[in-house]
């Protein structure tokens, strides 16, 4: 993994979970990871605190840089892109496991393939409140050489882009463009999506043939927190904000009229203006089945019609699958479903890559 030392700054956003960032940084340790690590920290004074005694105890392992910064998802992400001096930069949330050795590989590729401004492996959700069951949710790549097209490839067949490993200076500006267009807390709907298509508009998504990501599904996810609109009567002036902003960036990367752009951008979100289906309707309610029954019935009859052998987009894996041979992804695997509340501190030193094995 020598790929990473120099060239990769790996950034940690926290808030009020010490336990989750202990079994992040033990699983570092264990894989002996040689990146650049910024944890950007929202906590309060007492959990930054027990996140501080984490990072010294990793410390002479690892390279760690520890922030203190109160101010909203986005805007300290932004902060945080703004002093990056590595290349390439990869974002990984406490309670995940980005796997080092796929890191290293989309490191590769990109060194050698310079119209990509990302890649990632696939990736796989464990869900620790069922069974420690995996499902490996299907990415594809986005190699068309118009951003309209890669854009509208992503608007029809979502998938997270999130963990992507990115070029630092492109993904800087995202952060940029996202920070000034959106407001997470009344709608992080608006920069959720901003994110993930810029990250398609600024150059092609390679997904590489490895695991790259294990995504664990808990009760303290933040999806189940934080609502996708909580200010319903300013999503007309909102979406506004992000079309206009979307438009701007993707007419400025194609070289072609904003209009054109903005136009684009209404065909496939014009809908939120009114903030009806931008709000998830109350869980158990018909309006959510309805919804949800739409959605799936418009998404399999788009991958039948685009991709007829592969129509899946979310499918059980098993621990035998060749996938799941790695030391990394059977470390990271064992401490989701060991600690899936997060890592207590006096098991910190305690738990082994040969556990795992």
């Amino acid at each position: 993994m020598k790929n990473l030392s120099e060239k990769l700054t790996i950034i940690v956003p926290t808030r009020n979970r010490p336990a989750f960032v202990r079994r992040l940084f033990h699983f570092m340790t264990q894989m002996e990871v040689p990146s650049q690590f910024l944890v950007i920290d929202s906590s309060d004074q007492e959990s930054f605190d027990d996140n501080a005694r984490t990072i010294a105890a990793a410390s002479p392992d690892l390279r760690i840089e520890h922030r203190h910064d109160q101010a909203g998802m986005i805007t300290k992400c932004r902060k945080a892109m703004e002093t990056v001096d590595t290349p390439y930069t990869v974002f990984c949330a406490d309670d995940d496991f980005v796997l080092p050795d796929s890191v290293d590989s989309c490191i590769r590729f990109l060194d050698e393939n310079e119209g990509y401004f990302g890649a990632t492996g696939s990736w796989v959700s464990v869900n620790t409140e069922k069974e420690n069951r995996c499902h490996q949710t299907r990415c594809f790549t986005l190699a068309e050489d118009d951003p309209l097209d890669r854009f509208g490839k992503l608007v029809r067949r979502w998938f997270a882009t999130f963990y992507c490993v990115y070029r630092t200076d492109l993904l800087t500006r995202s952060w940029i463009v996202t920070d000034d267009a959106c407001d997470y807390d009344k709608a992080r709907v608006f920069a959720e999506t901003m994110l993930a298509k810029l990250s398609v508009v600024y150059g092609k998504l390679a997904i590489l043939p490895q695991l790259h990501l294990l995504f664990q599904l808990h009760e303290q996810n933040e999806h189940r927190s934080t609502p996708l609109v909580s200010d319903p009567d300013s999503t007309a002036q909102m979406y506004e904000q992000f079309a206009e902003a979307l438009a701007t960036e993707i007419a400025d990367v194609r070289g072609s009229d904003r209009e054109e752009a903005r136009s684009f951008v209404d065909q496939y979100y014009g809908f939120w203006r009114d903030g009806t289906d931008a709000v998830v309707p109350r869980k158990g309610s018909l309006k959510r089945f309805t919804n949800n029954l739409k959605n799936q019935v418009l998404l399999t009859r788009d991958r039948i019609i685009t991709d007829p052998v592969n129509i899946w987009l979310r499918r059980r894996i098993a621990q035998s699958h060749p996938l799941c041979q790695s030391t990394s992804w059977q470390l990271a695997y064992d401490l989701a479903c060991r600690f899936p509340h997060g890592m207590p501190e006096q098991d910190f030193d305690s738990v082994s890559v040969s556990d795992a094995a």
